[in-house]
């Protein structure tokens, strides 16, 4: 059974304004760690054959509080089924070997 024009059209109503899966994982990122200082330097969003799977990786710089220098590297990666995060971990922590001691 084929969609009807209204169908479609509601579909696109709703998806407008919808945060995309990079925001979502960025948003994620401060979420897990809301104390330091994030800006996103890169971003890639990937698909495999199942267009119902998707991963995100976002790449950027932190910093904590007034230590601006040096600003550490960070990465996280998102993957999502059918529109639900399903995996989030960091791939560069933002927290040191030390601090988490």
């Amino acid at each position: 059974m084929m969609d009807t024009v209204e169908e479609k059209t509601l579909d696109t109503k709703m998806a407008v304004g919808t945060t995309s899966y990079v925001d979502r994982c960025v948003k994620l990122m401060r979420a897990a760690y809301p104390d330091a200082d994030f800006k996103i330097t890169d971003q890639h969003f990937a698909t495999g054959a199942n267009i119902e799977k998707a991963t995100v990786d976002v790449e950027g710089t932190e910093h904590v509080g007034a230590d601006t220098n040096p600003m550490k590297p960070v990465a996280a990666q998102c993957r999502f089924e059918n529109g639900i995060i399903v995996d989030f971990h960091w791939t560069k922590s933002p927290v040191s070997a030390s601090a988490a001691d």
